[in-house]
């Protein structure tokens, strides 16, 4: 039996495919475990990395952007950006910058 490959399988998720990746997702299944970059369809996010398996689950609740659902900080979704106001008030004693 012949695996399909990501290509096959899950084709809106392909579009998200990372420029740094040295393979293309034709070279991997859904259940891969390898590591991969993903681009988020918000150009405004940097690639990042996630695992194949953990982007397909059969569920349909794949990880997606870890920008996008707040788990990791960039420019368009810093404190710094979304609430400017709160900067002003910002301690220079943390560690962490609003942005």
């Amino acid at each position: 039996m012949v695996k399909k490959n990501l290509t096959q399988t899950h084709k809106k998720l392909v579009k998200e495919w990372g420029k740094k990746n040295e393979k293309g997702p034709e070279n991997y299944t859904y259940g891969s475990h390898k590591k991969a970059w993903w681009k988020c369809l918000n150009e405004t996010h940097p690639e990042y990395e996630a695992q194949i398996f953990n982007r397909t689950r059969k569920n349909g609740k794949g990880t997606g952007c870890p920008y996008c659902n707040g788990q990791k900080v960039c420019e368009s979704n810093s404190l710094a950006f979304l609430r400017p106001e709160f900067t002003k008030e910002w301690s220079l004693e943390n560690k962490l910058t609003p942005s």
